[in-house]
């Protein structure tokens, strides 16, 4: 009997083996932190050289974290570009302080070949203390999908597999951490600043993590990007973007002259209905402001409108909604400073919403509700012809414009309409 059982049960064990039931397990995605160093020098360009960037891989991605000091307290630094092995660098996230003494940015590059690699960071004037950590990432694709900054804490959704990597500084030589992560590299680095990097994979769905600087003292700033191994199901601005440069995983677009310019997600859409909502500063553009541009369209030429449907932030009119130029009697108010702006487009009825969130009145009418197909700005033909709309910023005044897109990738301010889908999906 017993040997009939034991004859059993090693039967039972080889045909639930991974290789007798047609699968074997999927590779790990990796994240390593490879090197760190700091740099007391002051200028406008700092070099570390032969940083170890991690085994050559084929789906590797460097990734970077910086704190840096001016100590100057002049408010006039910032990076502007930031180069490995000659390769010029994507900034996933930056958090500046006003007088821009404590400052933390994450910047990345795929980078399949080459062990060590010079970094160079170029600022707009002089810094003197700088810390980074270089990170090798292999399994995750090349940029991050979520990415958020922080002052004493920092907080950000995950789900299983994925990576979050984060960047803490404060204007002190006093010992620094980051929680609930793992401390790669925590240094002072001359008199002004304190530097932490940290990294953490990420477990479980549906999750969040939120990470803490100790001590909260001496203006804390924290920079936090998550990678995922599959591709968010959310648009970015990935679409044409013109006069404009484009960060925070392309959620960020910045106006970079004066010349009329803009930006916009490449994924059209014909059909369905799809909240999102959209960041601004103080659009200074007389017809600066948040559109629904038709896919053959593009940005505003000489203040005269060629697109569908747009919401005014800037100097101009603002608040006022615009169907093709003409004006109507919509308006969600005059803005000033960082605003958040809810859109409601439905494309099943050919109209499209917009409120200041969370809970703002629906195009400036009490009675507004994307929900029922009460009001709305009527759509004039971008559908019915087939061409299909994508959600765009236009800018128009100078290069201190911004627009900050949430398509769904984190929590929204304001309530999604009933019948709506959440985002904008790819």
């Amino acid at each position: 009997m017993l040997s009939k059982l034991t004859h059993l049960l090693i039967c039972l064990a080889l045909v639930t083996t991974p290789a007798a039931a047609g699968w074997l397990p999927l590779s790990e995605p990796s994240a390593t932190p490879v090197s760190n160093a700091c740099s007391t020098s002051s200028g406008t360009s700092i070099t570390f050289t032969a940083q170890g960037v991690g085994g050559a891989n084929p789906n590797r991605i460097s990734a970077v974290s910086i704190n840096w000091d001016d100590s100057t307290n002049a408010g006039t630094a910032s990076i502007t570009a930031v180069t490995l092995g000659g390769a010029p660098m994507i900034k996933a996230m930056l958090a500046l302080s006003g007088a821009q003494n404590s400052n933390s940015e994450i910047w990345y590059v795929s980078n399949p070949s080459g062990t060590t690699a010079n970094i160079v960071i170029t600022a707009a004037t002089a810094i003197n203390g700088v810390t980074i950590e270089v990170y090798s990432l292999v399994g995750f694709i090349t940029g991050p999908i979520a990415t958020t900054t922080g002052t004493t804490s920092a907080s950000q959704g995950y789900n299983n597999k994925q990576l979050a990597l984060a960047a803490g500084s404060r204007q002190v030589n006093v010992s620094t951490s980051l929680s609930n992560m793992t401390n790669d590299f925590s240094s002072a680095c001359g008199a002004n600043l304190w530097g932490v990097h940290a990294s953490q994979l990420l477990r479980g769905n549906s999750q969040t993590l939120t990470t803490t600087i100790s001590p909260t003292s001496n203006t804390p700033l924290i920079a936090l990007a998550v990678w995922s191994t599959t591709p968010s199901p959310f648009a970015t601005f990935d679409g044409v973007a013109v006069n404009t440069a484009l960060s925070n995983a392309n959620l960020t677009a910045l106006h970079s002259n004066n010349t009329t310019g803009g930006a916009r997600t490449a994924s059209i859409k014909i059909t369905g209905k799809y909240y999102y909502e959209v960041t601004t500063n103080s659009l200074n553009g007389v017809n600066s402001g948040l559109e629904i541009l038709k896919s053959s369209a593009s940005y505003t030429s000489g203040n005269t409108f060629i697109n569908e449907t747009i919401v005014i932030v800037g100097a101009g009119t603002p608040g006022v909604v615009i169907i093709d130029g003409s004006f109507t009697s919509g308006s969600i108010g005059a803005m000033t400073g960082l605003t958040t702006i809810g859109v409601a487009v439905d494309l099943t009825n050919n109209k499209v919403w917009f409120r200041k969130t969370p809970a703002g009145d629906w195009n400036g009418d009490p009675t507004g509700n994307p929900a029922t197909n009460t009001g709305g700005a009527t759509l004039t033909g971008a559908v019915s012809g087939g061409l299909g709309v994508t959600p765009t910023c236009t800018f128009v005044g100078d290069n201190t414009e911004t627009c900050t897109a949430n398509f769904g990738a984190s929590a929204f301010s304001g309530a999604v309409p009933s019948g709506f889908t959440a985002g904008w999906p790819r």
